[in-house]
């Protein structure tokens, strides 16, 4: 990933994603060390993100509209503005609108797009990332995160919590 502007002297600094995998199961394994129960698992999504949702927006204090909550403030990058009568969208709109990460090919053919349905959006569409380096610490880390969950008897799919999600 290349960093550019202010971050761009702290790259080196920064972990890869298969190193950040590594080191999110270090920081959960102390977590459930020190007492705390790991109810946390990955499910299936339809969407990674809700700036892909036709109705989700972020209305910024001075009444610009955002598809991406990165872009609060940032006039330039607004989808849209609060008017009096509702919402006028501009160009930008249609570009989050018609994002659709089934169309690429990488991304379906990986195992867990089920569960990041592409990363987030955001890395695509704006900073240009090439959608297989948009991948999530699951890629990498998966079957530790389900294995840390069912060792330390956190919140497995079968528990009260996913009930309400259970098909009749």
């Amino acid at each position: 990933m290349a960093f550019e502007g202010a971050c761009a002297q702290v790259e080196k600094q920064c972990y890869t994603k298969k190193e950040f995998a590594d080191i999110e199961i270090e920081l959960y394994e102390k977590t459930i060390n020190r007492g705390f129960m790991f109810g946390y698992l990955p499910f299936p999504s339809v969407m990674f993100c809700g700036a892909l949702a036709e109705k989700s927006i972020t209305i910024d204090p001075s009444g610009d509209v955002h598809k991406c909550w990165n872009f609060i403030g940032d006039h330039n990058n607004r989808v849209g503005e609060l008017m009096n009568h509702g919402i006028q969208f501009n160009h930008t709109y249609a570009r989050w609108k018609e994002y659709d990460p089934y169309t690429n090919s990488t991304c379906k053919e990986c195992d867990i797009f089920p569960l990041c349905t592409g990363g987030c959006p955001y890395n695509i569409l704006v900073l240009g990332q090439a959608p297989q380096n948009n991948c999530i610490p699951w890629k990498w880390n998966l079957d530790r995160v389900v294995n840390l969950a069912y060792e330390s008897g956190g919140d497995m799919p079968s528990s009260e919590h996913h009930q309400d999600h259970k098909l009749s």
